[in-house]
């Protein structure tokens, strides 16, 4: 989900399911019966043999598909070799079907959301890549008789139901908004009474922004995403790293999640998920074959809209004055037991360090940037250099945060 943001998938057969999400083929048709399959290259062996006319006709009347695209153009690194086909998609209905498509042809997917934490090689990616990233934060009430949002269901503000804590609320009370109040409903009016425990549960699909997703909620007064304003990846990438920043993480937000192996659907409830720190059973015990994220459902709770957006103001000006603006892959270490990665680096003199066009932020040192036209084989010396030189004055071994992909060009 910084969040790493990409899943191997090889559909396999289901166990079963609950829960699952009627079709509704209307939301497939983007593409109004024009070909969008655009040839790059002959292909070559492995899955790029698989990908054949049949699976691509199949594929192209659901969404526009690209061959042998660069992923250059898909990471916030801007690093990585072509992907055998590549398709957007932007509704949870979408990644639904083609994830049965791809299980029928027994195509291997791999899953990005904002493209962030992850380092693709040289080699590029043999699978279907599919890229959840959506403009909107599409949204629906947990408690909506219709499972597929439609346009006008997008968005938070549709799951705030009347009877929960308005925007400028005392939660907990009935009364009136003080005068003083800037947002939400006219100072003075009467508001009702809200349960603060319960606050507002809602489905939002898998490739919303998560900056985008924090600056709604905070629009509309509800509390909990303040941290993820920086957090340059989408819900989907969140879940399955268990991204986090500023004390809090995904999973003191998720509670239950929506997926899908290809055949059949089912929620996994949160404490099923083991969270961990920047780690879950996608990376763990389910990494070989994961499910795929449809939807989550994310719980948040009412607070006065000036007081979350200072909050937000407050952690976004402290990863300007932190982080680097350049093209980044995000935290390249995970901090270990006391200690922060970044500060190690420093210590160890290694800011500032050079490979190609790949440098070591000299502004956080857990940070590797793109100068120019930087490979993945430049940041992964780099990341060498890092690994051993810490552990040669400090006796730490960092480990990995981002997610490497593909075979490492020689």
């Amino acid at each position: 989900m910084t969040s790493a943001e990409g899943t191997v998938l090889l559909m396999k057969e289901a166990s079963g399911g609950e829960a699952p999400l009627p079709p509704d083929p209307s939301c497939l048709r983007v593409t109004d019966g024009v070909s969008s399959v655009i040839e790059r290259s002959s292909g070559g062996a492995g899955i790029r043999n698989v990908l054949n006319d049949r699976f691509l006709s199949r594929l192209e009347q659901m969404v526009p598909v690209l061959r042998d695209e660069p992923m250059t153009r898909h990471t916030t690194l801007s690093i990585g070799g072509p992907a055998a086909a590549y398709a957007q998609v932007t509704q949870a209905c979408q990644l639904r079907a083609i994830a049965g498509l791809a299980r029928e042809w027994e195509v291997p997917l791999f899953m990005v959301g904002a493209g962030s934490n992850l380092l693709v090689s040289e080699a590029g990616i043999d699978a279907l890549v599919v890229q959840t990233w959506a403009n909107a934060a599409t949204v629906r009430p947990s408690d909506a008789a219709d499972p597929w949002p439609t346009p006008k269901s997008t968005g938070l503000r549709s799951a705030v139901p009347g009877s929960t804590c308005p925007r400028g609320a005392n939660p907990g009370t009935a009364g009136v908004l003080p005068a003083r109040e800037e947002e939400g409903p006219a100072a003075g009016s009467r508001v009702p009474p809200c349960d603060p425990e319960a606050g507002v549960r809602a489905w939002v699909y898998s490739g919303a922004p998560l900056p985008r997703l924090a600056y709604e909620a905070a629009g509309v007064g509800l509390a909990g995403l303040e941290w993820a304003v920086g957090i340059p990846g989408t819900v989907g990438g969140g879940v399955v790293n268990n991204a986090g920043a500023h004390g809090s993480d995904m999973a003191a937000v998720i509670r239950r999640i929506r997926v899908t192996d290809g055949r059949d659907e089912r929620i996994i409830e949160q404490g099923d998920l083991g969270y961990g720190y920047r780690e879950s059973n996608f990376r763990t015990r389910w990494a070989a074959d994961p499910p795929v994220v449809l939807e989550v459902e994310i719980a948040l709770h009412a607070d006065s809209p000036k007081a979350i957006r200072h909050r937000i103001a407050e952690h976004a000006a402290h990863r300007r004055a932190t982080q680097p603006g350049q093209r980044s892959v995000g935290s390249i270490f995970k901090n270990p037991p006391g200690k922060a990665a970044g500060w190690l680096i420093e210590q160890a003199g290694l800011k500032g360090r050079r490979a190609g066009d790949a440098q070591i932020s000299t502004k956080h040192g857990n940070f590797i940037v793109n100068r120019g036209r930087a490979r993945a084989s430049d940041v992964n010396e780099l990341i060498r250099l890092i690994q051993d030189t810490v552990k040669a004055q400090f006796g730490v071994q960092l480990e990995l945060e981002i997610q490497p992909v593909g075979e490492e060009s020689s």
